[in-house]
């Protein structure tokens, strides 16, 4: 039931995002793979976006499948993610979500990016 929705989820915002390309924005794709790791324990589980995205006047969104690669041997789960930014000068924001089965998680991130 889950995997159904998060595929029906990702085609509705590939169908989404396609019209866009043609007319507005470059369309890019941007697989990326988080990792963490702890000082206890060494290297954790894995998440891995495979997101469709969109990009214009300093904006973008992405979205897409995302796969949960645990470390403790279990099955790895399918859900879904995405974000969108805005860089205004030397200073950008952040706000992203994924979510497997029924939890969902948000982040803001604000940051900088200075040439040397």
């Amino acid at each position: 039931m889950i995997k159904s929705f998060v595929t029906g989820a990702a085609a509705f915002a590939v169908s989404a995002l396609a019209p866009l390309s043609v007319s507005a924005a470059p369309v890019y794709f941007n697989p990326e793979a988080n990792v963490g790791a702890t000082g206890s324990n060494g290297v954790g589980g894995a998440d891995v976006d495979l997101h469709l995205g969109i990009e214009g006047n300093g904006a973008y969104a992405q979205i897409g499948p995302m796969i949960r690669v645990p470390d403790t041997g279990t099955d790895t789960e399918v859900g879904i993610s995405g974000k969108a930014g805005y860089g205004f000068g030397p200073g950008y924001t952040e706000l992203s979500f994924a979510t497997i089965d029924s939890d969902t998680s948000f982040n803001l991130k604000v940051g900088g990016k200075f040439d040397l």
